[in-house]
């Protein structure tokens, strides 16, 4: 797919990076960043038939930029939202360029090489934290979405009971 789209996966099964996708799962949250260098791609597979919904970047825009006027703080927290995503990812690359600078020096006595990003420990070499130890998404703040993206919003099921 795109790299600036944020994706929604409306009906179906699929795998998101070899792991299994359910209906209301998201990715192409990082869309909304202006340097795609940032983005991180994603490999989907259907496994069932799926509807999945798109958004863009420009449409996305488009919209905050529409709804100025009757919901002032949406902008501010798309601001921020995007002013973090991209410190956390710029900061994360950092890290890795660092990490790839230095690793020549140790290939040589240990003789193994990793070049997967997945293998790599920020951690180790800076005081960065790996991408899964800082996971966190901003929760929605009532009455900030706009009504365009009210139909995309996935309902809760609440748990079984046995």
């Amino acid at each position: 797919g795109e790299s600036q789209v944020l994706y929604i996966l409306s009906k179906g099964i699929a795998t998101l990076n070899s792991r299994v996708a359910l209906v209301g799962s998201v990715w192409g949250e990082d869309f909304v960043l202006a340097d795609r260098d940032l983005i991180r791609r994603t490999s989907a597979f259907a496994l069932t038939y799926l509807e999945v919904l798109c958004l863009s970047r420009d449409k996305f825009f488009e919209v905050v930029g529409r709804r100025e006027a009757t919901c002032p703080q949406l902008k501010t927290i798309v601001r921020r939202y995007c002013v973090r995503m991209a410190a956390h990812r710029g900061i994360l690359a950092q890290a890795l360029k660092l990490k790839r600078q230095r690793t020549p020096q140790r290939l040589g006595k240990s003789g193994s090489q990793e070049s997967k990003l997945e293998s790599l420990d920020v951690k180790s070499t800076s005081s960065v934290p790996t991408p899964e130890s800082e996971r966190r998404v901003m929760p929605p703040v009532p009455g900030t979405l706009p009504e365009e993206l009210s139909p995309l919003r996935v309902e809760q099921r609440s748990p079984r009971q046995d």
